[in-house]
């Protein structure tokens, strides 16, 4: 071998051990980098005609697992789906309390229970009378704060699906400009190594953010796509949109059609987003919560009608001036209805007495002409009112008077449709409704009722309104005026509506909840606790998706990631032989300068 050769395959020594130790320097210092992977060059021998060359440093790779890296970016995917789930669940939680808490909504029912057995031991009490239209306040307004709340998060909800999609187009954007210049890059034969890196990490954040799915091409460029098959990201990036919507209310879905779409291209993919951070907000803002709200709709429902089926058939003593339906008719003159028993319809005044009253047969009446009888009977002393879209009136033509309302038998009233049948003539048209829901009569719709649930505005301004005993409903011999109509000291309703929270009442299937048979305040545990159990088994999820991830990560990382001591450990080999590979440069250089010599 001639000193030349021997100095070519010296100087190429020198170089790729140069080399790699620039590469295991550039390993330790990004060594704590998110997402950088260890990377290596394998020098090579070269040869030429059989005669060694020297080495040759090979291409610059990543060490990575391709497929635990597949397997951490699906984990990752299922880890933000239940993180985000455990999310909400932890905000509901906050709102609506422990079982053991005293705010709670079965304790807030428990109190107008309470409420109501006080006053039906002294029913001419006026503090008793106040406490329950304190306590039926109170729970009114927790049924709407709850429904604000569930409605807020699915706002939030809506909002936040806006915010990641910004997010998913921005990492789109990167793999799309990553991918132009690996290709560059590969063509040219440089290293993409780097490149690669910072593209895993963006396939990473997306990942989390919704379920993905790719390919590699061998041009270098990946193929980023949904489960199934749509296209996100490859040369150029497909940014997903969704327009948010401007408030929700429970009546507001995306099944029907009140929310926006998450739009691929022109395609609609919401449905076929199962898992990432953006499949676990959609779950909450489309099941998890509208389940919630459609439970306490329920709950609302029951209470509203039970509660109204009672108070309507008692009245306050003395009686309101006026009585005023809350059941609206479109056409009162041909809006036919039928009841079973007769009803008595009278005026009694401020000491509870009669003064005239009228009892209207059973049969089947135009609301026009309920109207008419009312008024011909009770001329001079009372006097009814209906309009088209409106509601019954019935209002004593003295204001010292009331009006007072009694079912002779029991009564069910087949409404106008023929088929629906209500419990009370007066419960039917809702001339005595402890609680009300603007717009909502018994019978319509129960979405939403929870923000609509009020206590009716006149008992609230005034709880002697309260219903506590009825109206004498004897028919042999027939009442007459002077004689007493309401008993002082009648707590028969009142008492009737107290025993009411302690009856079990049946609750169909709703928002994952089974039918049930069970109490008023019971129920409102069942939905808590159903709930934080929902809650708890997120919470158990999203630790265990995060223990495996972690376990994941720390696979991957002891395969990609940097061992400092390792590198350290290269690095004095490859220093020893950099030093070495010098020291044959300068023994070549020392036999030149001796050739020299002896030439001379």
């Amino acid at each position: 071998m001639s000193l030349s050769i021997a100095l070519q395959n010296a100087l190429s020594g020198l170089q790729a051990n140069e080399a790699m130790i620039q590469v295991i320097a550039n390993n330790v210092t990004n060594a704590n980098v998110e997402g950088y992977t260890r990377k290596i060059a394998q020098p090579t021998s070269v040869t030429v005609a059989g005669e060694g060359r020297g080495v040759e440093l090979g291409d610059l790779n990543r060490v990575v697992d391709e497929r635990l890296l597949a397997d951490l970016r699906t984990t990752l995917s299922t880890l933000g789906d239940a993180r985000a789930q455990n999310f909400y669940y932890e905000r509901i939680m906050n709102q609506f309390g422990t079982l053991t808490n005293d705010a709670a909504l079965g304790a807030t029912i428990a109190d107008l229970a309470t409420a109501m057995q006080g006053l039906a031991i002294s029913p001419d009490s006026s503090a008793h009378r106040n406490e329950v239209v304190s306590a039926a306040v109170a729970l009114a307004r927790q049924l709407n704060e709850m429904s604000q709340h569930i409605q807020t998060l699915r706002f939030d909800a809506d909002r936040d699906i806006t915010a990641k999609i910004k997010l998913i187009n921005t990492e789109l954007e990167k793999i799309a400009d990553l991918n132009a210049s690996i290709q560059s890059s590969q063509a040219l034969g440089e290293s993409t190594a780097n490149l690669e890196d910072l593209r895993d990490r963006a396939l990473a954040n997306i990942s989390e953010l919704i379920d993905i799915r790719f390919f590699k091409r061998t041009s270098g460029e990946i193929v980023v796509t949904l489960p199934d098959g749509r296209v996100l990201a490859d040369k150029v990036a497909h940014p997903l949109s969704h327009t948010p919507a401007g408030a929700l209310t429970p009546d507001i879905t995306y099944a029907g059609g009140g929310i926006g779409p998450i739009m691929s291209g022109p395609n609609d993919i919401t449905a076929g987003i199962k898992s990432g951070e953006l499949g676990g907000i959609i779950q909450a803002r489309d099941t998890i919560l509208p389940n919630l709200q459609a439970q306490i709709d329920m709950l609302t429902q029951m209470l509203r009608d039970q509660m109204n089926a009672l108070h309507n058939a008692g009245t306050s003593r003395p009686p309101p001036n006026t009585l005023t339906g809350t059941r609206s008719f479109a056409l009162p003159a041909s809006d036919t209805i039928t009841f079973s028993a007769a009803v008595r319809i009278a005026v009694v005044d401020a000491s509870g007495n009669f003064v005239a009253h009228y009892d209207l047969a059973a049969g089947t009446y135009t609301v026009k002409q309920i109207e008419t009888l009312i008024d011909t009977n009770l001329s001079g002393f009372a006097t009814a009112s209906t309009s088209t879209g409106g509601p019954l009136s019935i209002a004593a033509d003295k204001s010292t008077n009331g009006i007072a309302i009694v079912d002779l038998a029991s009564q069910t009233v087949t409404h106008t449709d023929g088929t629906t049948t209500y419990s009370g003539f007066s419960n039917y048209f809702g001339l005595n409704d402890l609680f009300v829901t603007p717009s909502r009569v018994q019978g319509d719709s129960i979405s939403n009722l929870a923000a609509l649930i009020q206590v009716r505005s006149d008992i609230v301004s005034d709880p002697a309104r309260l219903a506590r005993g009825a109206l004498i409903s004897t028919t042999a011999p027939a009442p007459k005026a002077g004689e007493l109509a309401v008993a002082l000291g009648d707590a028969s309703i009142i008492q009737s509506l107290a025993d009411k929270f302690l009856e079990d009442l049946q609750f169909a299937a709703i928002g994952g909840l089974p039918f049930t048979a069970t109490t008023l305040a019971s129920y409102a545990s069942e939905i808590l606790s159903t709930t934080a159990i929902s809650a708890a088994s997120a919470e158990k999820t999203a630790l265990f998706k995060q223990t495996l991830f972690e376990e994941l990560s720390f696979r991957n990382d002891s395969i990609s990631g940097v061992n400092i001591d390792e590198e350290l450990r290269n690095m004095v080999l490859y220093e020893n032989a950099y030093a070495a590979t010098a020291r044959v440069i300068q023994v070549v250089d020392d036999l030149f300068d001796i050739l020299l010599q002896l030439g001379a």
